[in-house]
């Protein structure tokens, strides 16, 4: 595309070949296409807030005060915040989702709607906010973006992106207003839904409501929708009907089914108040739990099988395959069965089921009752397996042919192709933490240090913290338990991992530095295993992990121990302290044969050279790594090589050559998808051409970044 005279130093500039249109720039010493990726996504529309399931019956006066809200016009300019409260399984988020599926959305949410169960995000009575806001942002910007690194620099961009949109965030399943004060958006409305009053939202909500139990005429109509023509139930029975389910919708919801013709089998109004009446004099005071009880007496043994196994799943969510999987295809068929009583209903994933509070509770309760302790036992191990089986598939997908101590599993990926792998991993994220809690506190350590080899791309690639690091240290405990050393290595590395993403993030230099303390002393742990594996690990002379001991160390994970060390040492500006680490792990993954290592190592010494100030050792290097993932087509380095060796001619003053290589390491980053990298190659982009005195082409790549990060 370019030719160049040199002497007579005048620019030749053409274009041959197949033509299309696209971003051009003519530069004075190059001419480069800034974005050689296809068309830019339209901005995502958000329609995550989903209508109720089946009937909705009155609240009619709630409806009206959350209608005449928006009437006034007051959330055109700003923000407007509802708070709505009430019992669990009462019907706030039935409501709710009514009245905003009746709003006229061009008006009040024309750039979309979130949705978050915070349930989801809740690890031992705490909200991962930082979670929550990636998948806030991911729902606002799309897939490829990536979330900053650090929680302030999170909520700083999502108020930037809600201060452009008129959004609605719909955020369910609040315990404490501590828990929604970061995701107040700038602007549009905010919907929370809460079991109890949040006083600390009060100064900022403009309407808090409180949704009570149906009255008699509300619960009848509920009941009589929801049988439909097969009633024939006398007026006072309904009464009674509502009065002993207290009103509930979700224990109207169980005696409805029962009373719903089902092939004609469907039980009698007196039937059914017989067994209440009976049950609350015995009780004394029935509850919603009772209800359930006697309406599931008689449900269809399919739905029982099913329910009693999501009793006993430790996740908030579930898929038809997992049940169909693990409990067998009547089980899975059986969930037909629980969506029309309404006590299953659809989560935010597509695809995705989730039981009711409450219902979730009485489950676990029966499955507590009616089985025996070695047959909730056999179900639980089936579940866990069955997320091993998938998060190793998924891993495999994502990440490739990388080392790992458990080998992927066999026969054909139960995914379509790595996109599909990293949805089942957003989707199922929580569900992965609780199943490896479960299995430690049942003591099978191996799936809890699995799941976290397996987990790695979720944790680092999202930059989950907080599920990052608890996974790790279970893992890192299953495996001291199990006495399985490779495994402690891998734990101890990721967690160290961990500890150097925290410092890199972390604006408090003392927390930078403690953080960085932490990871030496695990990384030495870690060294202290390879000495012990060495002197009688009874593995094989391969470094294979053995099932009848620890095994010994293999080299090529050894070097990811020497990799975080050195990584520790650049990042503490002391760049020649890195060196003979990376040689050591290039050393081990070359006597490996990993070729996807020996190209990250010689990466890593480049750096280290570069940071050293030695830039012919770096830029050998780095034509060194370069061929490597050429032959290997290892492309998702070779952005990372690019950027490193811009900046290497940089150093070198040589504008011209740093143009060249982050022009190429930005083609590469936009057709991977690599935001993170295509950033840093644009910026390098802007430092050339202002040293080339370049106006056009820096404004342009100035342009482009500025998209790229949309002002956030």
């Amino acid at each position: 595309m370019d030719g160049r005279d040199d002497a007579q130093d005048v620019s030749v500039n053409s274009v041959s070949g197949e033509v299309r249109a696209d971003t051009i720039v003519q530069a004075r010493h190059v001419i480069m296409n800034l974005d050689p990726a296809p068309p830019a996504r339209p901005r995502p529309l958000p329609r995550e807030v989903r209508p109720p399931l089946g009937p909705f019956v009155n609240r009619a006066a709630e409806l009206t005060r959350l209608a005449a809200l928006l009437e006034t016009g007051r959330h055109r300019d700003g923000r407007v915040v509802v708070v709505v409260t009430g019992l669990g399984g009462i019907g706030k988020t039935s409501l709710l989702g009514h009245w905003i599926h009746a709003l006229d959305r061009e008006l009040h949410s024309p750039d979309g709607d979130l949705y978050v169960d915070l349930a989801q995000h809740r690890r031992d009575g705490a909200v991962d906010i930082g979670a929550v806001l990636t998948d806030l942002l991911r729902s606002l910007e799309g897939e490829g973006a990536g979330p900053p690194a650090s929680l302030p620099a999170r909520e700083k961009r999502f108020r930037t992106l809600t201060a452009e949109r008129r959004l609605l965030l719909f955020v369910d399943g609040v315990l404490n207003a501590s828990e929604v004060l970061p995701l107040l958006p700038t602007r549009g409305v905010l919907v929370v839904a809460a079991r109890r009053a949040l006083p600390g939202l009060a100064l900022r909500a403009n309407l808090t409501l409180t949704v009570g139990p149906l009255d008699g005429a509300a619960g009848t109509d509920l009941v009589r929708t929801l049988v439909g023509p097969a009633d024939t139930t006398a007026p006072e029975e309904l009464l009674e009907l509502v009065r002993l389910c207290a009103g509930h919708p979700q224990a109207l919801f169980a005696v409805s089914e029962l009373l719903a013709d089902q092939g004609g089998f469907g039980d009698t109004s007196a039937e059914i108040l017989t067994r209440l009446r009976d049950a609350r004099r015995r009780m004394g005071e029935l509850s919603v739990s009772q209800v359930f009880d006697a309406a599931f007496a008689d449900f269809p043994p399919a739905a029982r099988q099913a329910y009693l196994l999501l009793g006993v799943h430790p996740g908030t969510t579930f898929t038809k395959d997992l049940v169909t999987r693990v409990a067998g295809p009547a089980a899975g068929a059986g969930l037909r069965e629980l969506a029309r009583s309404h006590l299953a209903g659809p989560a935010k994933e597509s695809g995705w089921f989730r039981l009711n509070d409450l219902v979730r509770e009485h489950a676990a309760d029966r499955a507590r009752r009616e089985l025996t302790a070695a047959d909730r036992e056999r179900l639980l191990r089936a579940v866990v397996d069955d997320y091993v089986t998938l998060a190793a598939a998924a891993d495999t997908l994502v990440l490739g042919d990388r080392y790992r101590i458990a080998p992927p599993p066999e026969g054909p990926s139960p995914f379509s192709g790595r996109e599909a792998a990293v949805d089942w991993l957003d989707a199922e994220r929580s569900n992965l933490l609780a199943v490896q809690r479960a299995a430690y506190e049942s003591g099978w350590y191996e799936p809890v240090w699995r799941l976290s080899e397996s987990l790695w791309a979720l944790h680092h690639g999202r930059l989950l913290y907080a599920d990052w690091l608890e996974a790790n240290r279970l893992g890192l405990e299953a495996a001291r338990w199990e006495g399985r050393t490779p495994a402690q290595v891998r734990m101890l590395n990721q967690l160290a991992r961990y500890h150097h993403a925290m410092a890199d993030q972390s604006a408090d230099g003392e927390e930078a530095r403690a953080h960085r303390a932490s990871a030496r002393e695990l990384l030495s742990e870690a060294e202290e295993l390879f000495g012990a594996a060495d002197g009688d690990g009874p593995g094989g002379p391969d470094g294979a992990d053995s099932p009848g001991g620890p095994g010994p160390v293999p080299p090529v994970l050894r070097g990811v121990i020497w990799e975080t060390g050195g990584l520790l040492w650049v990042a503490d500006g002391q760049p020649r302290r890195a060196l003979p680490l990376f040689a050591r792990a290039l050393a081990a993954n070359e006597a490996a044969g990993d070729r996807h290592g020996v190209a990250v190592q010689t990466y890593n010494l480049a750096q280290a050279h570069l940071a050293a100030g030695d830039l012919p050792a770096a830029t050998a290097a780095l034509e060194d790594a370069l061929a490597v993932v050429e032959r290997t087509g290892d492309d998702p380095m070779r952005s990372r090589i690019g950027i490193v060796l811009a900046k290497a001619a940089l150093a070198a003053d040589d504008a011209r050559t740093a143009l060249r290589h982050a022009t190429t390491a930005a083609q590469w980053a936009a057709r991977l998808g690599q935001h993170p990298k295509l950033d840093q190659a644009l910026t390098l982009v802007i430092g050339a051409a202002e040293r080339l005195g370049d106006t056009a082409l820096r404004t342009a790549a100035q342009a482009r970044r500025s998209a790229l990060r949309q002002d956030g």
